[in-house]
């Protein structure tokens, strides 16, 4: 195994950039950290993401869900042949440099491509197993769905977390599950279960999975979890084609 190094924080951007993707997949992944760690970050190199991509490819028992505040950049790599390219040759010296039989893999999907002396085995693509998401807290950030809808993945979800107002110009079109939740803290700011409600009301128009995670308040279970007097757990269904990247 290889050492993991500390991580590196960019207090400004708050930034995050660590090698645990240099790790056999034993090593817990960070999935869902919004606050510290920001993968579409314009100063995490693009090898970086590949390589990131690569783990996520080469560790199908696990299903990755990645949350950014930048899409745009995110959709644009993702879109890019080139970057599929650089994605296979990342998971290749993965394999490469760990010992045989740590990396449990599924390379069901896979393909060679090239000639013999530049063969690239290329993952399935989108990544079955990897769910891309940005986060929306307010109605001048709905933007973030547009580019999101233009990324090719698996499945598509918004966080709208911390929700501080109503979202009339949120569009649904393509997203396969909303996350809503309101603030905790000290300085917590107070969330209108009608702006909940509005959204719930869309998401069940149009069939979109809809998980409210909390009320809010000085605690995050300070307000609870109910709205209307029930709980909101739904998932986006996987498809089996999708979970083995058909």
């Amino acid at each position: 195994m290889q050492e993991v190094l500390p991580p590196v924080h960019d207090t400004p951007t708050e930034r995050v950039v660590h090698n645990s993707v240099t790790c056999c997949p034993r090593q817990s992944a960070t999935s869902d950290d919004p606050g510290r760690n920001d993968i579409g970050h314009a100063r995490v190199g693009r090898s970086f993401v590949a390589r990131t991509w690569a783990v996520m490819a080469l560790a199908r028992r696990h299903t990755f869900q990645v949350l950014t505040k930048r899409p745009r950049r995110l959709a644009v790599m993702l879109a890019d042949p080139g970057f599929v390219r650089q994605v296979g040759e990342a998971a290749m010296e993965i394999i490469g440099g760990t010992p045989h039989g740590v990396w449990r893999m599924d390379m069901t999907g896979w393909t060679a491509e090239g000639d013999f002396d530049d063969r690239v085995w290329m993952p399935p693509w989108p990544l079955p197993n990897v769910w891309v998401g940005t986060s929306i807290e307010s109605d001048e950030y709905t933007w973030r769905a547009d580019e999101l809808r233009r990324a090719p993945v698996a499945i598509r979800f918004l966080s709208l977390e911390p929700l501080l107002g109503p979202l009339p110009s949120l569009d649904l079109t393509g997203i396969d599950w909303v996350i809503v939740g309101g603030e905790s803290g000290p300085d917590f700011r107070p969330l209108d279960l009608g702006w909940v409600r509005e959204l719930r009301d869309r998401c069940v128009s149009m069939q979109v999975p809809l998980f409210f995670k909390q009320i809010g308040g000085l605690t995050p279970k300070a307000g609870g979890r109910l709205l209307d007097g029930r709980t909101w757990d739904q998932y986006p269904e996987v498809s089996e084609a999708t979970a083995r990247g058909a």
